[in-house]
């Protein structure tokens, strides 16, 4: 009786380790994004997931949290002088959250604050005062 040892080609342990890989990841939650736009120029663009239930209302929610990706190719956001976790956009504001390319909700206001968690982080996202209002907004 001869011994022989198997291996597995590389195609095949890819393809095992992508399966186990994507057997990994949360059933149930959608990858979105958040776009803002001032003047109709996209100044921020930001990654969140939110439960795949989850309509209108409650994606502003989940818009409310740090978000755990920013497209960093933009120009950086600047912060309002006396408090750096702080940034304000005048004039008219459009923010779309996309799930694919699909628009999820948008809205459009006049002004829109946005917060950070820390000085050196470009990770904004909206504080609970303008998911409020966007919510009210898009309804």
């Amino acid at each position: 009786m001869s011994t022989r040892t198997k291996t597995l080609s590389p195609f095949v342990g890819t393809a095992l380790a992508t399966f186990a890989i994507a057997a990994c990841v949360t059933p149930g939650v959608k990858l979105l994004t958040m776009e803002v736009y001032q003047n109709e120029t996209l100044v921020l663009k930001t990654t969140f997931d939110a439960p795949d239930k989850y309509r209108e209302a409650q994606l502003w929610r989940h818009a409310g949290a740090a978000p755990f990706a920013v497209d960093e190719s933009r120009p950086p956001l600047s912060a309002v002088s006396d408090d750096p976790l702080r940034a304000k956009l005048s004039g008219p504001v459009t923010v779309r959250i996309v799930h694919v390319e699909s628009v999820e909700t948008s809205v459009s206001v006049d002004n829109l604050e946005l917060i950070r968690d820390a000085e050196e982080e470009q990770r904004w996202y909206l504080p609970k005062n303008e998911v409020e209002r966007l919510k009210r907004a898009s309804e």
